[in-house]
């Protein structure tokens, strides 16, 4: 394993010839309070959604993490169509 910082800012993880950019992927999970900001919903409300399952998450360990292209699927399911 190896870490190449010579990609400026954006740092990579090359592991046997698969090159992982490390910004991307922390940047897809997220935790509740960043997902309470991201849908302008109170943190309560998201551990309630976790806790009834009514949400996609990931457990690690006692982590709480949030798939941002989950979510945002979730939410497109969601969408209630507008009629004119």
């Amino acid at each position: 394993m190896q870490i190449d910082l010579n990609e400026g800012i954006t740092s990579r993880l090359s592991l046997k010839n698969k090159v992982i950019n490390i910004e991307k992927l922390r940047a897809r999970l997220i935790g509740v309070e960043g997902l309470s900001i991201y849908l302008d919903i109170p943190v309560n409300t998201l551990r309630c959604w976790v806790w009834q399952r009514q949400i996609p998450f990931y457990k690690i360990g006692r982590l709480v993490k949030f798939d941002i292209k989950e979510i945002d699927t979730w939410l497109e399911e969601r969408k209630e169509n507008v009629v004119n």
